[in-house]
């Protein structure tokens, strides 16, 4: 199932996380895709955040275009 949120502003992020959690309706696997540079980590860090993830979040595809 495919679903699109569109938010325009960072400060937008915790509803968004929020709706996106609501929509998973208790899933715990989630799958983002997009190009380089669109936000995916962004809006993960988001979703961790609303879930109070004390754990770092980082970017895989950062560090590797990095190594």
């Amino acid at each position: 199932m495919e679903s699109k949120l569109v938010y325009k502003n960072l400060d937008e992020l915790p509803v968004v996380a929020e709706k996106i959690l609501n929509f998973a309706n208790g899933c715990k696997v989630f799958a983002f895709y997009g190009e380089l540079g669109t936000g995916k980590t962004t809006i993960i860090k988001a979703i961790c955040e609303y879930l109070h993830v004390t754990d770092q979040t980082s970017s895989p595809s950062f560090n590797i275009l990095h190594e």
